[in-house]
């Protein structure tokens, strides 16, 4: 289910102002859904939805007489059989007031403060504990003074208030957020709430303990604005809270580790404008942690996390016609058969309640196209060790550069295979060095290397091909001086992975080329592996390393050899190949990979576009966002990406052309696999690509123009140019216009229209075929 919404003010002619709360009742087979928020005049309204009727409103000031100048927090209790619904918030004056309704009781209210004597400054928390066969209900809130006050009842005692400022002596400077743990046969009540300098403080009381403080900024380093949320996830408790810039901070604790701070807008790109509202579902075997949040420009914003993945995140907004709103979201969930509803509400920008709601669906599409590919996964906060071995077989024609050239196209700081991923990754992979090794000369002439077949090792060496042989050679020198056995993390089998470390042969050569090979000790009489040093080595990388070095090559056999890219080049013309626009293609150019290399290594930020409308798209090379244009009705494997390539000062200096950049997709082998020639192409040529070549023909790019001589110069779609410009249909009249097709031939039902001219940020306005 896409996501959809209800303008509840259109049916109850009661706008809202501000955050609200949200609860849910059972009413005989039914379940109500509540919504409490304060109106323009300040009065408090109730809003509710069942099955039996849609929304309606009741006006609790005009029944109790009490307005409120802020948030509501809701709870109920039972008394006896019957439930009782509670809301408490901040009244004009100050005064903190509790309503509550019953079946037995319409709306009532009470002033706490005229009964403790202690007003409240902005919005309060709630929750209960058991004390023995009593229930205890507690509001919690700032003090005008800054101080933290602990309100509390239960049929024991009227309202009572605790000063955990005076009893901790730090003060408050927002709304507070509350929990409750077990410790062992007793019960953790937790507040948590920013100081005046941004401080996130975390306050507990527990029966062993009076109240106590910490400061979780002291700790992590992070500092916050505004009012911080709270979930419990197992026995981990979370926090959420907007930074000073914007950014949505994940704070985290657990019995065996103290405070821990991530940011998620470093994930997902996106920033908050104020509180968040968490909730919790089951992701297949997962479980999902989710937190609805607003941006800073109004827009709905979902992000979410699960142990197989880092935090993600959906514009809803986006998908319900761009509706932005004025407060921050509420969240509620509710049973749909077998499957769970996820509710969002908050006022629009004119104080229209709103209520949006949504399965899985959305998230889980997201989920689909980042998940892992064939040998393609993701590789997030990885780093890998890479040793170079510089081997020199003295080809006049080829002389070697100097190794600190090659060390310095390798692991530099700037323009080496180090930084180029880096920057790709979204820093999320980077390259070591375990060290540069060489110049080593070879051991014979270049003649024997580069020599015919020795078919039944007629000289007795071993050896039948040259090439194979100088890679043995190449590794048993540098065992000569570097120890290869402590890089081996799983010793009891003996086996040097290139996880572990990688080993990077280098061979000068004016023009560059590289492979990726599987290494062995000897050929003959029968293949043995090959042991140096008490390893033994399987694949490796080796690079012609050009003249002067080229940085594309090594990053091209490094793909292959860590991250398990597929080759995307061509070895005659073809309308769809990626060309320069990926570095599996246009190799030596040294530009960025295509977005489907980066989305299964999960370095870029896809949003799956779910409603037609103009969308804003900045460039991918520093934001790495994309935009995914899928049909869930009639395939997941198969969808279309759209990125914005801009040079800037990126590694994407080399590309001839900028602007939008469209790819198709098709992770089925038996769609791809079984394609007919493209247009213009030998089909004999065509059959040389095996059909599980998945780079070549399951990855297509999609050019306004292609022929000889401009190939790469007019690839991407340029709204300033005519020739590149025109809008991308499903079906066009014009046969020289490409095409949104599926693979099948069927026109998708998309629409790409109205391209802005290149830039930065660039513009296109979408339709979706649903």
């Amino acid at each position: 289910m896409f996501p959809r919404f209800i303008d509840v003010t259109a049916l109850t002619r009661q706008r809202v102002v501000g955050e609200l709360t949200a609860w849910q009742t059972p009413n005989g087979p039914y379940n109500v859904e509540h919504l409490a928020g304060r109106s323009p005049r300040d009065e408090c309204l109730v809003f509710y939805w069942s099955p039996q009727h849609n929304w309606q409103v009741v006006n609790v000031t005009a029944k109790t007489g009490a307005k409120i100048a802020g948030p509501l927090t809701s709870w109920q209790t039972h008394n006896g059989s019957v439930l009782v619904e509670h809301l408490a918030g901040r009244s004009p004056t100050g005064d903190l007031l509790v309503f509550w309704w019953s079946p037995q009781h319409d709306w009532q209210v009470v002033n706490v403060s005229q009964k403790t004597g202690q007003k409240i400054a902005n919005t309060v928390t709630s929750w209960q504990t058991p004390n023995g066969p009593f229930n205890v209900e507690h509001p919690a809130g700032q003090a005008p003074n800054g101080d933290l006050l602990v309100f509390w009842w239960s049929p024991q005692h009227d309202w009572q208030v605790v000063n955990v400022t005076q009893k901790t002596r730090r003060s408050i400077a927002s709304g507070v957020a509350s929990w409750v743990t077990p410790n062992g046969p007793m019960l953790v009540e937790h507040l948590a709430a920013a100081d005046s300098h941004g401080s996130l403080i975390v306050f507990w009381w527990s029966p062993a303990h009076d109240w106590q403080a910490i400061d979780v900024t002291a700790l992590t380093g992070q500092r916050i604005q505004g009012t911080p949320t709270s979930w419990l996830a197992g026995n981990v408790e979370h926090l959420a809270a907007r930074a000073p810039d914007d950014t949505l901070q994940v704070f985290w604790w657990t019995p065996a580790t103290n405070w821990q701070v991530v940011n998620t807008t470093r994930f997902t790109g996106d920033s908050t404008g104020g509180a968040a509202s968490p909730y919790q579902l089951p992701s297949g075997e997962e479980q999902a942690e989710l937190l609805a949040t607003r941006s800073p420009d109004g827009s709905l914003i979902l992000n979410w996390w699960k142990p197989s993945r880092d935090w993600q995140s959906l514009n809803v907004s986006k998908a319900i016609g761009d509706r932005r709103f004025s407060a921050d979201p509420v969240t509620w969930i509710t049973p749909n058969g077998r499957s769970k509803v996820e509710h969002f509400a908050a006022p629009d920008e004119k104080g229209s309640l709103l209520v949006v709601w949504m399965d899985a669906q959305p998230r889980d599409l997201t989920d689909a196209v980042g998940g892992p590919y064939k040998e393609l996964e993701r590789v997030r906060n990885v780093r890998r060790k890479v040793l170079a071995i510089l081997w020199d077989p003295h080809r006049a024609t080829d002389p070697a550069p100097t190794p600190a050239s090659v060390e310095s196209v390798l692991f530099g700081p700037q323009m080496s295979v180090r930084d180029y991923y880096l920057q790709a990754s979204n820093g999320y992979f980077t390259i070591e060095k375990a060290g540069v090794l060489g110049w080593y000369d070879a051991l014979y002439p270049a003649e024997h290397y580069w020599g015919p077949t020795d078919t039944g090792d007629t000289n007795g060496d071993g050896w039948i091909h040259g090439h194979v042989e100088k890679w043995a050679e190449a590794i048993r020198r540098a065992g000569q001086d570097f120890n290869f056995a402590p890089f081996d993390a799983h010793p009891a089998d003996g086996n040097l992975r290139p996880d572990e470390l990688a080993l990077l042969i280098i061979i000068p050569q004016n023009s560059p080329f590289g492979t990726n090979r599987t290494v062995v000790g000897r050929e003959f009489p029968q293949s043995q592996p090959l042991v140096v040093g008490g390893v033994t080595f399987g694949t490796i990388a080796e690079a012609y390393i050009g003249n002067p070095p080229n940085l594309g090559v090594a990053a091209h056999e490094l793909n292959h050899l860590l991250l398990h890219g597929a080759d995307m080049y061509f070895t005659f013309p073809q309308p769809f190949a990626a060309g320069m626009y990926s570095l599996m293609d246009g190799t030596y150019q040294g530009t960025h990979l295509d977005p489907f290399h980066k989305l299964k290594c999960g370095w870029l930020r896809p949003q799956v576009v779910l409603e037609s409308g103009v969308y804003s798209l900045s460039d991918v090379e520093t934001h790495y966002k994309v935009l995914i244009l899928m049909n869930p009705a009639r395939s997941t494997d198969e969808y279309f990406i759209v990125e914005n390539r801009w040079r800037g000062t990126s590694y994407d200096q080399p590309m001839s052309d900028v602007g939008i950049a469209v790819w198709h997709i098709m992770e089925n082998q038996s769609l791809y696999g079984t394609l007919p020639p493209p247009p213009g192409v030998d089909p004999m040529k065509w059959n040389d690509v095996a059909p599980n070549e998945w780079g070549r023909r399951g990855i297509r790019m999609i050019r306004p123009v292609s022929g000889p001589g401009i190939f790469d110069d007019k690839a991407l779609w340029d709204g300033s140019d005519p020739e590149t410009g025109y809008d991308l249909l499903s079906d066009d009249a014009n046969p020289q216009h490409a095409m949104l097709k599926w693979g099948d031939g069927t026109p998708s039902g998309f629409a790409l229209r109205h391209f802005s001219a290149p830039g930065a940020t660039m513009t296109v306005t979408i339709e979706v075929p649903f």
